[in-house]
C-alpha cells in the first residue's frame, strides 16, 4: 500500500482512498492530531498529557535535565541523603561469649547483603570485652576472608575484670553479588576473656556492628 506523511510530526501512515460512503476520513483526523501535538517540539522535550487531556511538549524540570540524545543528567549537588536512602543497620551481639584460643563466630554479628550495583560498605565494629588478665581480639570476615585490621585489646597481669571497648572501622568494596560479613573473636593468651552483649555492664554498652551501604 502506498504511504504518505501527515502533519508536523512527519509521521508516515498508509495512504488509502478506499473509504466506505460516509466513513471517517482517517488520514485527515491523523493529520489534525499530529498538527496539534507538533507545536512546540524541541530538543530534549517530552510529550506530556496535561490535566485537560491535551498533549504538549515540555522540557524536564527540577533536579534533572534531558539532552536531545536521550541522556538524563542529575546534578551532583541534588543527590542528598533526603533523596538517596542508603541501606544501613545495626547488629548487636545476641549473647555474651567466653573466648577460647580459636576464632569462633559471634552470634548476631552476621550480615548477608546483595548490592544491586558495585557498592561501598562502611562498617564500624565495636567489641566490648571483659578482660580477665588476657588479650582479646575480634576480626571482621568478608566472604570468609579475614580483614587485616582487628578490634584488639592487649591486656596485662593487673587487668582482670576490666571492661574495655575497642572500635575498628572498615571501608569495603563489594560487587553486585551476594556477600556475607561476620565477626569472629578469640583470646590471645591465657585467661577467660568474654565478648559482652549490650546490657552486660551498667553503662549499657555492648558489642555491635554498624553498617551503611552506598553505590560506589
Amino acid at each position: 500500500m502506498p504511504e504518505t506523511s501527515y502533519g508536523s510530526l512527519k509521521a508516515t501512515v498508509p495512504k488509502s482512498t478506499d473509504y466506505s460512503p460516509g466513513g471517517p476520513d482517517v488520514p485527515r483526523a491523523f493529520r489534525e492530531f499530529t498538527d496539534s501535538v507538533g507545536v512546540g517540539q524541541g530538543a530534549g522535550k517530552l510529550l506530556v498529557v496535561q490535566n485537560t487531556g491535551a498533549a504538549a511538549w515540555k522540557a524536564m524540570k527540577g533536579d534533572a535535565t534531558l539532552a536531545e540524545d536521550g541522556t538524563l543528567t542529575v546534578a551532583d549537588a541534588v543527590i542528598t541523603s533526603r533523596k538517596l536512602k542508603p541501606t544501613s543497620g545495626l547488629l548487636q551481639l545476641s549473647e555474651s561469649k567466653t573466648l577460647t584460643e580459636s576464632l569462633v563466630d559471634m552470634p548476631g554479628l552476621k550480615l548477608e547483603i546483595t548490592p544491586a550495583v558495585p557498592s561501598i560498605l562502611v562498617v564500624t565494629l565495636s567489641a566490648t570485652f571483659l578482660v580477665a588478665a588476657a588479650a582479646a581480639r575480634a576480626v571482621l570476615l568478608v566472604d570468609g576472608a579475614e580483614q587485616e585490621d582487628a578490634a584488639e585489646y592487649i591486656g596485662s597481669a593487673n587487668t582482670a575484670g576490666t571492661v574495655v571497648t575497642v572500635t575498628q572501622v572498615y571501608r569495603l568494596a563489594l560487587t553486585a553479588a551476594p556477600h556475607t560479613i561476620k565477626v569472629q573473636a578469640r583470646r590471645n593468651n591465657g585467661g577467660e576473656p568474654k565478648m559482652l552483649k549490650r546490657g552486660s555492664i551498667a553503662s549499657g554498652g555492648g558489642s555491635s556492628l554498624l553498617y551503611m551501604l552506598h553505590a560506589s
